[in-house]
């Protein structure tokens, strides 16, 4: 149906988990372990790689979301750029990045709706 499946892991040992765990073993069922699985789900990122390590030689592959928008190298050169602290404006990610301002806004507003940027005031800056 076209739908993500994910499942929490449970203990071999707990009754209550044989579902979840059959589910998992099973089928295509992405397991959960923590909250970087859900965002790599359903956002196609993961905080603790980069959008051609792990991504892309996972079982993840079959899920097309997994491997962070592949198609776009730009949107991680973009989050790649912007600090964790204070912020940095269009103008100075379009001088590092030589891409234009126009590019580099549709980036930001697609990493802003995917929760990893923020903007204030017109400074951009990774999420916390």
């Amino acid at each position: 149906m076209n739908r993500i499946v994910a499942g929490i892991p449970g203990s071999i040992h707990a009754p209550t988990s044989l579902g979840v765990n059959a589910l998992l073993k099973h089928t295509d069922a992405h397991p959960v372990t923590s909250a970087a699985d859900l965002q790599e789900l359903f956002t196609g990122f993961n905080p603790r790689e980069g959008p051609s390590e792990g991504a892309a030689t996972r079982d993840h592959q079959r899920n097309s979301r997994a491997n962070w928008r592949a198609s776009s190298a730009l949107d991680y050169e973009v989050w790649e750029l912007l600090p964790k602290l204070g912020g940095m404006g269009v103008d100075s990610l379009s001088e590092k990045t030589g891409h234009s301002r126009l590019d580099l806004l549709a980036r930001l507003s697609e990493l802003r709706l995917t929760g990893f940027a923020s903007n204030v005031e017109g400074l951009w800056c990774k999420s916390k």
